[in-house]
Order: structure tokens, then sequence, then C-alpha cells
């Protein structure tokens, strides 16, 4: 819901049904922070959704109370906000970076760079091994990257067998305005 003062989530739905990943995997566990997922996309989705997790049937709709502002307005070069405050014990907020250019076959895009910031360990840091970039221009979100570094991966009996480092990113195809 769009506001004088930002854009804030009111209230969602788990559209298509409640969320389902696949058999894990009992040979490999990707661990980041000691939260363990059977494969980078369920960590990936994870990190992403910044949603609380709740138990709810498909078709209930998840208010917030209070709203959680995903946007602040204006969008002003250095301003921070905090979006979600105890989000799974742990914080997140996000901050303009500032303005870019973004190119893409659909063409030259203006856009706010928006970082999202993490605190995972609840220290009053910002960890500086997990973030999200996105791109906003006036037609929207039109690029997302996710980093995540240093993720430990567990064969079979919890043992390590090595560590990676996680890059996703999500670019506009196509726009009809």
């Amino acid at each position: 819901m769009p506001r004088e003062d930002g854009l804030f989530i009111i209230a969602y739905q788990n559209a298509g049904g409640p969320i389902i990943f696949p058999k894990k995997s009992k040979y490999r566990t990707i661990v980041f922070k000691t939260h363990n997922f059977s494969s980078v996309y369920e960590m990936s989705y994870f990190i992403r959704q910044a949603l609380p997790l709740k138990k709810f049937v498909s078709d209930s709709i998840i208010f917030e109370d209070p709203p959680v502002q995903t946007l602040k307005y204006p969008l002003i070069e250095g301003s921070q906000w905090t979006y979600r405050h105890d989000y799974d014990s742990w914080r997140i907020d996000k901050t303009v970076v500032g303005k870019r250019e973004i190119h893409l076959e659909l063409g030259l895009f203006h856009c706010y760079h928006i970082k999202w910031l993490y605190d995972m360990d609840n220290d009053a840091l910002w960890d500086e091994d997990i973030w999200i970039d996105d791109f906003l221009s006036e037609e929207g979100l039109i690029k997302r990257k996710i980093t995540i570094l240093g993720v430990d991966i567990r064969i079979e009996n919890g043992e390590y067998f090595g560590s990676c480092d996680f890059f996703d990113e999500f670019i506009l195809t196509g726009i009809h305005l």
C-alpha cells in the first residue's frame, strides 16, 4: 500500500498454495549461519522472502501488525530504514545507495540502488557475508542480485565437504506498460 512516507506491506497471501521444497537430500546439506537447507534454491528463497515463517492455509491472508515499510519515501541517497526487526530473530534494514543506470536488452533504466543489510547473528553489526541489491526504476524492480558468501556444504553424516559463495540474479526480461 503506497503512502506519502513509503510503500508498506499490510497483508500478503501465499499465492499458489503452500511452499514445498524438493525432498531433502540425504547426501548433502547446505549450511549458512546455523540455518540448514537442502538446496541453494531453498536457501535463496528463505533469504529473499524476508517474511516470518508462519504456518497458514494457502487461501489465508496474513496481516502485518504493524505494517512493514518496504520502501521509504522520498528515496534519498544514504537514507536507511528497518525493513524487518524480528524476522526469525534477526534484523534486516534497507538503504538507498544511490542512482544507477541499468542497461538491459529492454533498454536503459534509471534506477535507485537499494541494498538490503542483514544482522543474522544479532551483534548489532551488519553482516559482510550476505546482502541483496535491488535496482528500482519508475517501471518497477528491474534487477535483483543476491550475494551469500561462505556457505558450507556438508555430506550425509554432517561431515564438512567444502564451502562456496552463492550469487543469484533476477533480471527483467519483458515489460508491458
